[in-house]
């Protein structure tokens, strides 16, 4: 979610107008669960993290966000996954130490 997240931001001050926590907590609300993963302390950065992409996906359309992608930055360690750029998500593997991730 942290590329989701840096990804809107990217989108929003390109658009000049960054994301406020009130555009988050709308955005939140429409999240099944949202206000609740809101509320747990632990579980904060990641529903700030759903808010902010939700926010940016409604605010700024996808078009915005897939753009944002040519001037961020994006590195994943490779026990992860790789990053796809054409579907704008995270390709993870089988969570095998011995089975290397696929990359297309």
């Amino acid at each position: 979610m942290l590329i989701d997240q840096a990804l809107a931001n990217g989108a929003a001050q390109k658009a000049g107008k960054p994301i406020t926590p009130a555009d988050r907590d709308a955005a939140l609300a429409s999240v099944p669960g949202g206000t609740q993963l809101e509320a747990d302390s632990d579980a904060r950065p990641f529903a700030e993290a759903v808010g902010d992409f939700q926010y940016a996906q409604r605010a700024f359309g996808l078009e915005a966000l897939a753009a944002q992608q040519v001037s961020t930055r994006i590195e994943v360690n490779p026990r992860y996954g790789t990053w796809n750029a054409q579907q704008m998500k995270l390709i993870t593997g089988s969570g095998s130490l011995s089975v290397p991730v696929t990359t297309n």
